[in-house]
């Protein structure tokens, strides 16, 4: 009787270790694997026919699950042309086509918060295109400087100032700033409202 009784206590402690433990491994992976960061830990880096966010290569067949395993849940989720996810806090949105659950496009958005899709915060992290770090005070010139990317002829389809590049086969379209542009939230010529990655 008394031997059961040592037993059934040693059983119980060992339950309560086990418990603890799994309790314990949960918390950390939660903490450490689930994408929850400050949206100025982001990191967007382009070079030859690759984009990595936060270290996690994304490729033309990358979906839309592959980008919420690194930024986790959008905010919003706009269903247009194309369905726009958004993400406010980080100030990036994702195009994906209605007929795919592929992801075929990022926008990094600096200050054009000028339609109801556009995120509520500019993008604080840090995006590296090429050889430079590029923020929305990036120049013009500086583009065609840039050793990592092939600037092409400045869009003729836009009456603002957009600047299109590639790396690799990797698109990017810089989308300038104009004085006359009373929608946008910045009117300083010459600043950065979006840049947008994509596939060709």
């Amino acid at each position: 009787m008394e031997n059961n009784l040592v037993f059934n206590m040693f059983k119980t402690r060992k339950a309560e270790t086990d418990f603890k433990y799994y309790l314990f491994i949960n918390i950390a992976l939660l903490l450490f694997v689930s994408p929850v960061f400050a949206e100025d830990n982001i990191s967007i880096i382009v070079e030859e026919d690759e984009i990595r966010i936060n270290g996690k290569y994304l490729t033309k067949q990358s979906t839309l699950s592959d980008f919420k395993k690194i930024l986790g849940e959008p905010d919003r989720v706009s269903k247009l042309k194309n369905i726009i996810h958004t993400y406010d806090e980080l100030g990036i949105l994702l195009y994906q086509r209605p007929s795919s659950n592929v992801i075929r496009g990022i926008t990094v958005v600096f200050g054009g918060h000028r339609f109801k899709f556009s995120p509520q915060e500019s993008f604080r992290g840090k995006l590296f295109l090429g050889a430079d770090e590029v923020n929305e005070e990036y120049s013009k010139e500086a583009i065609f400087l840039n050793n990592g990317i092939r600037p092409t002829e400045y869009s003729k389809k836009y009456k603002h100032s957009d600047i299109k590049a590639y790396a690799g086969n990797i698109g990017i379209l810089f989308n300038y700033a104009f004085a006359g542009d009373t929608k946008n939230v910045f009117v300083r010529d010459g600043v950065i409202n979006t840049i947008y990655l994509y596939r060709e």
